[in-house]
């Protein structure tokens, strides 16, 4: 057992290299698939990169450079609320009447500055009845 208590979190893994005090950490999910629940999704991964950037600020105040990479099976379409937040930061204003979607759009940002690591591809998933992206590998800027 590691004695850093943050050595091993739930979604997330610190891996050090202790000469250089360089650190990598990467945040892997597997988000709910179902759309009509795309706050849900949206919710998750904002808990999960405010998580990753708490124990990024504990290293970096530790005086250790810390890389980030967040990665999984999103189940999230490009135009989704999960994507915007990852790749923009935050996501849209929308007039959809829903008080809970506008207060999420004004409040929810994504702590993490992140890029798609290779851009965006054609597919992720190829199948007989669904071809899209809903797969990502971000790292930070």
């Amino acid at each position: 057992r590691h004695s850093d208590p943050f050595y091993h979190d739930t979604n997330s893994y610190v891996k050090a290299q202790k000469k250089t005090k360089k650190l990598l950490m990467v945040g892997n999910t597997h988000l709910f698939w179902n759309p009509k629940y795309h706050i849900i999704s949206l919710l998750h991964i904002h808990a999960m990169c405010t998580k990753i950037q708490t124990i990024k600020t504990v290293y970096e105040g530790r005086g250790e450079h810390v890389s980030v990479v967040v990665c999984g099976d999103m189940n999230s379409q490009t135009t989704s609320l999960v994507h915007a937040y990852l790749t923009e930061g935050s996501v849209s204003q929308v007039n959809d009447g829903s008080e809970l979607f506008n207060f999420l759009s004004e409040n929810v940002r994504n702590p993490l500055k992140m890029k798609l690591a290779r851009g965006e591809p054609n597919y992720t998933n190829y199948t007989a009845d669904f071809k899209d992206v809903i797969d990502y590998i971000l790292c930070d800027e």
